[in-house]
């Protein structure tokens, strides 16, 4: 998996009284929300010393979380946003790991056993390819990719769309949409289904399939 975690720390705290950038130089709060899930809305922080080092911090009602990481490859800042991706109460953390050609490909980190550790995606990427452990984002002339996270049944699932214009020139598109279920028991997403999927404009492509569409995330 692409990024290296280079430190992890998580530090017991009193209830919260201040930012959790205070004497932090550099850091800034992007967010409140609830990332650990006890309902809390909690302090998100970003650090980002240069194009290839961010420090996300996160100070809940108990802890004050750090988290170190290396991005790859980054001209902006890496935070992207939080919200609610998989089944597990509490919200991620999405940020932009690697730029490629015509896609962007993200991280998310998320709470677990007191600490903030990155999350496995789901995939359609064979096992080697170098996005295969990342959420990917595409668009360009003749592709596109996007995420869509929905609840049924009070399951959680993530639904990748992948897709090509049919030919240089033509308004329509194909491609296929995977979607896979969050299963709480192994904390994991398993392959729940797969369809064709079509579109008769660029504006269709665009409003369904590409970028995120996830709560409280930018579609991009």
């Amino acid at each position: 998996m692409l990024g290296t975690l280079v430190a992890l720390a998580a530090l017991a705290l009193p209830p919260q009284t201040s930012s959790v950038c205070t004497g932090v130089p550099g850091c800034d709060v992007v967010k409140r929300i609830d990332v650990d899930g006890d309902g809390n809305r909690d302090q998100i922080g970003v650090r980002q010393k240069n194009r290839h080092s961010v420090e996300f911090r996160v100070r809940t009602s108990k802890r004050l979380l750090v988290k170190r990481l290396r991005v790859e490859s980054w001209d902006d800042d890496a935070y992207f946003g939080a919200a609610r991706i998989d089944g597990v109460r509490g919200a991620e953390i999405v940020y932009a790991n690697q730029l490629g050609a015509d896609l962007i490909a993200f991280k998310v980190l998320t709470f677990r056993d007191g600490a903030l550790v990155v999350q496995k995606p789901p995939t359609t990427r064979a096992p080697g390819n170098p996005f295969a452990g990342q959420w990917v984002v595409a668009g360009s002339y003749g592709v596109f990719e996007g995420i869509r996270r929905t609840v049924r049944d009070h399951r959680a699932f993530i639904t990748l769309y992948q897709g090509n214009r049919d030919h240089f020139g033509a308004q329509s598109w194909s491609g296929r949409a995977t979607t896979f279920v969050w299963r709480k028991k192994q904390a994991d997403w398993r392959r729940h289904s797969v369809r064709r999927v079509t579109a008769g404009s660029d504006k269709k492509v665009r409003s369904a399939y590409y970028g995120w569409h996830v709560k409280g995330l930018p579609q991009l």
